[in-house]
């Protein structure tokens, strides 16, 4: 293939060989932002930016112990995750857009520098954990 054939990924601006993405990471993100309607972290991102990391599996047991204790809880519950990875304050505004849409978000803290950040949900949560988990698996 030669370079005037060659395109670059709808996500990362990547090379991508002549599809419009490099990867099926990107390929869902690109989905998830547009679908959320928040085509504006394109924007704001400006430039390329880095192709999803491929995640080794999709296990969410992880969650069971969040969700059974945001079950139990009456009050405000906070969320510490690691976030490793983040570069750039176009996914900071990314997390920080989706998680407000939450129908129990109560306030998100993401630092990049940390790679951490901290979600408060109020009572009721239980599906909102569940579909941020669900929809921010990239592969």
């Amino acid at each position: 293939m030669t370079s005037a054939q060659q395109t670059v990924c709808t996500h990362c601006g990547q090379p991508s060989a002549g599809a419009p993405f490099c990867c099926a990471g990107c390929e869902y993100v690109y989905g998830l932002v547009t679908a959320a309607g928040l085509g504006r972290y394109y924007e704001l991102r400006g430039g390329s930016g880095q192709p999803v990391a491929r995640a080794s599996r999709r296990d969410h047991t992880w969650l069971e112990p969040i969700v059974e204790r945001l079950s139990s809880s009456s009050e405000t519950t906070r969320l510490d995750l690691d976030v490793q990875g983040l570069q750039c304050t176009a996914c900071v505004w990314l997390i920080e857009r989706l998680f407000a849409r939450e129908p129990s978000s109560v306030e998100v803290i993401v630092n990049p520098a940390m790679g951490r950040a901290s979600l408060s949900f109020g009572p009721a949560s239980i599906s909102s954990v569940s579909s941020i988990a669900s929809r921010t698996s990239a592969t």
